[in-house]
């Protein structure tokens, strides 16, 4: 399992989410997966060295043949552009 706290939350219809909204701590990396055993999509809140080291389950069947997904992102700075 993942080391440290990873806050998973589900919606009907529209897999895992995180945010700060929820609690979670901010500015942490959001990690997409998708597990091949029960085909569900979730995301993942953690640092860069839980996410080097982590061997992810899904939360949902408790598998650990989960793939990451890579999509688009977001970056938020201080500066106007």
């Amino acid at each position: 399992m993942i080391a440290g706290p990873v806050v998973c939350h589900y919606r009907q219809g529209l897999g895992a989410t995180t945010g700060p909204e929820r609690g979670e701590e901010p500015g942490m990396p959001t990690y997409s997966y998708r597990c091949e055993a029960c085909h569900k999509s979730f995301a993942l809140q953690m640092n860069m060295a839980d996410h080097d080291k982590a061997r992810v389950k899904c939360p949902k069947c408790g598998s650990r043949r989960a793939r990451q997904q890579f999509g688009a992102f977001s970056v938020k700075t201080s500066k106007k552009s």
